[in-house]
């Protein structure tokens, strides 16, 4: 039994040394790896920080390097190049051919043929209302080229139309002597009491303002004389209708027996599309 006990414990423990090498752990390993890609990448941050400090790193060199190093299959976002801002594009208009008798319109009275396409182009005269002139072509969206009574010039495209207005044509003398008709009847009115002459000369709420007038005036005044009657300034203000000016002095006798000479300046409208009647009347 001694024996036995022996052998084994010569067996157990008299067996030769092994020397054990030593094994690193993984964790150990994952620790040094992952120091070691921080220390890589920190040092490539600090490179490209230098370089764009320096200037030698543009911001489009960064682009390209990182795009790069992120995939060799993704391209850099291309620049656009620069487009000339809408203010430095000159538009060009190419002339459109005319060559046709046409008609001022859309007026009261007159446009203005200048020199120029445009309306800083000097007047060269007024073109009236109606009149024909020769088209020769629409140099742009606004001006048109023509020529009137042998001028050449260029007229506002809107005022050229290709059907003659319908305008009323009349005398100045006609026009005066209907103002001045018309007041020596009024005194005639003031003086008789007819008031027959309104419908003749008046036309419209006009009509209505003269009777009230004359009927006014009758009730202060014992009568009236016309000393001195001068109407003028004859002027188209559109297609039918035309104004004058009446410059007069009237001596009036009134009821009280005081005696005033009345100096009056009046402007008349009046109505060439309704036998030349007054349709407004106003001191001027």
């Amino acid at each position: 039994m001694k024996n036995n006990y022996n052998n084994e414990y010569n067996n157990e423990y008299t067996q030769p040394y092994q020397t054990v090498t030593p094994q690193k752990s993984s964790s150990n390993t994952g620790l040094i790896v992952a120091v070691s890609i921080m220390g890589s990448i920190l040092g490539i941050g600090i490179i490209i920080v230098i370089l764009m400090l320096t200037g030698v790193f543009s911001n489009d060199n960064a682009n390209d390097f990182v795009t790069s190093t992120e995939n060799s299959t993704v391209q850099a976002t291309p620049q656009k190049e620069s487009q000339p801002s809408a203010g430095n594009v000159t538009e060009t208009v190419k002339p459109v051919p005319v060559n046709k008798t046409m008609f001022i319109g859309n007026c009261n009275t007159s446009v203005t043929l200048r020199n120029a396409p445009n309306v800083n182009g000097a007047e060269i005269r007024q073109v009236p209302l109606a009149d024909e002139v020769y088209v020769i072509e629409y140099v742009n969206s606004d001006f048109a080229h023509v020529t009137y009574l042998g001028k050449d010039g260029y007229i506002g495209r809107k005022y050229i139309v290709e059907v003659q207005p319908q305008i009323w044509r009349y005398s100045a003398s006609d026009a005066i002597n209907q103002v001045a008709n018309s007041l020596r009847a009024f005194v005639n009115g003031i003086n008789t009491g007819d008031t027959s002459y309104i419908p003749v000369y008046f036309a419209g709420s006009e009509a209505d303002q003269e009777y009230k007038t004359n009927n006014s005036i009758r009730n202060a005044v014992e009568s009236e004389e016309i000393i001195s009657l001068n109407c003028h300034s004859v002027q188209r203000i559109s297609a039918s209708q035309v104004t004058v000016i009446r410059d007069s002095v009237i001596r009036v006798v009134y009821k009280d027996g005081k005696v005033k000479d009345v100096s009056e300046r009046y402007k008349y409208t009046l109505d060439l599309s309704n036998g030349m009647r007054i349709i407004d009347l106003n001191k001027a």
